[in-house]
């Protein structure tokens, strides 16, 4: 039977894999031990750091205990961050609509705890460690909801100081929150408008909830959903984006990071799609995608994003080029795919290499990993492939499977690669080591035909 009041774990788990060096902010059930929960928090440390340096973390008490917890937390001993977690119901978790992973946890907002002490300076501080509050039996408000002791130690110990955090207006964004997770964006949009006029400038509290984000939420859930084939879901698409170019161009620089993400998030889509279930006993779906559909959906992106750049400030435009490069050249390389109709995929499974493809380099290696060399000479002799640089090919070249055939990838080496290679390029000794190398396994494997194959490599 379901507990009444639930009770939680709070852990951080360093996340060290090759694509991921985070740290993960974890919600366990204290009887079952099973995993309720996650946070990631972003590595903050620079791109060599092996994890993200969080040096403190304490649960909090949600703004809707029964429905979320919450936990507060310091990175690199800077700001203390706020974070929620939706726990969902076996119905919800069992029903179609599910709650939506990337919506799960969120940052609700930041605490700067300089600005809130008097006589501190970032630079002086050694560490911020957090704690509870005391208890008060007697104050059950909503304005106690969310608080937290911080000691602030100086690197000389003589300016250390406490504080206590206390709420006050930000139960908003714990709901807005919940409305995210829900799906429910018109009603967060709502709330955002109703609180805008209600809440005046602060300087210790800041929250990532404008429209903006709300807008971003809803397009990611838009296209998690599975494309934009249908009027309803290209009606509303336009519509975030609408509002995305909106927000960049009379709003600041978060409003201009919502559309960023927008952006991020099309570079690896559909692949970042979680499969759904559609009950309790049923196995999880993949959603089918068109490649038309992806392409269409980069194109609209573009042009939004080159309307907004040029509306805004030297740093911004800059930022929202940069990213408009990349959208550019996954919609080059999505182009290019649909040209090669030797692969017959109208449709793809999102489990497909192909979909992890976010450039037209990435198009070129995919292609040449699943040893469709055909494809690969008729896109180079295309009018899009010839927009690219010998180099290119050949550096893919040196990706080939050392167990394919090489009677299946001479001919596109030999006779196309090579020689639009100068005289002295270092890539032909890297393609001649390579070859030597591959024919040595071909030597070593005793494959079949693998004696004929050695020969037919080193003569090429």
């Amino acid at each position: 039977p379901r507990r009444a009041v639930p009770n939680y774990l709070l852990l951080a788990a360093n996340m060290n894999g090759r694509e991921e060096k985070t740290t993960r902010i974890c919600w366990v059930d204290s009887l079952t031990l099973a995993l309720v929960g996650c946070h990631s928090v972003p590595n903050d440390c620079g791109e060599d750091a092996k994890t993200t340096n969080l040096t403190s973390l304490q649960p909090v008490e949600s703004f809707m205990p029964d429905k979320c917890v919450s936990a507060a937390y310091v990175v690199s001993n800077a700001k203390i961050q706020v974070v929620q977690l939706v726990i969902s119901s076996e119905e919800e978790d069992c029903g179609h609509h599910r709650f939506n992973n990337y919506a799960n946890s969120m940052l609700l907002f930041t605490v700067n705890p300089y600005n809130a002490m008097q006589g501190v300076r970032g630079g002086d501080v050694r560490r911020i460690q957090l704690c509870s509050p005391p208890v008060d039996s007697n104050n059950d408000s909503k304005e106690t909801k969310c608080r937290f002791r911080f000691l602030i130690q100086t690197k000389n110990d003589e300016n250390n100081s406490c504080g206590e955090f206390s709420s006050e207006n930000q139960s908003n964004d714990g709901m807005v929150h919940y409305l995210l997770a829900k799906h429910q964006f018109e009603e967060a949009y709502g709330l955002i408008n109703q609180a805008a006029g209600e809440k005046g400038k602060n300087n210790i509290i800041s929250s990532p909830n404008t429209k903006s984000f709300v807008a971003f939420c809803q397009f990611r859930h838009i296209l998690s959903k599975g494309g934009v084939s249908s009027e309803e879901n290209v009606r509303a698409a336009k519509e975030c984006l609408r509002r995305l170019a909106s927000g960049s161009v009379t709003g600041g620089d978060s409003e201009v990071d919502s559309m960023i993400d927008a952006a991020k998030f099309m570079l690896s889509w559909p692949k970042n799609i979680v499969p759904v279930s559609r009950g309790a006993n049923s196995i999880p779906t993949a959603t089918i995608v068109s490649i038309q559909e992806i392409i269409l959906a980069l194109n609209a992106m573009s042009m939004t994003m080159k309307g907004v750049a040029n509306a805004l400030n030297a740093y911004n435009s800059q930022r929202l080029q940069e990213m408009k490069a990349k959208i550019d050249d996954r919609h080059t390389a999505m182009k290019g795919l649909r040209f090669l109709t030797g692969l017959d995929r109208d449709k793809i499974s999102i489990n497909d290499p192909y979909l992890g493809i976010s450039s037209t380099s990435d198009l070129i290696n995919v292609l040449v990993s699943q040893e469709a060399f055909k494809s690969v000479e008729r896109f180079q002799k295309s009018d899009l492939g010839k927009n690219f640089a010998p180099d290119v090919y050949a550096l893919t070249a040196l990706n080939i499977p050392t167990n394919a055939d090489p009677r299946a990838y001479v001919p596109w080496l030999c006779d196309i690669v090579i020689p639009s290679l100068s005289t002295g390029n270092p890539l032909l000794e890297s393609i001649r080591i390579w070859c030597c190398k591959a024919a040595d396994n071909f030597d070593e494997e005793n494959i079949v035909c693998g004696l004929d194959s050695s020969i037919s490599l080193l003569k090429a």
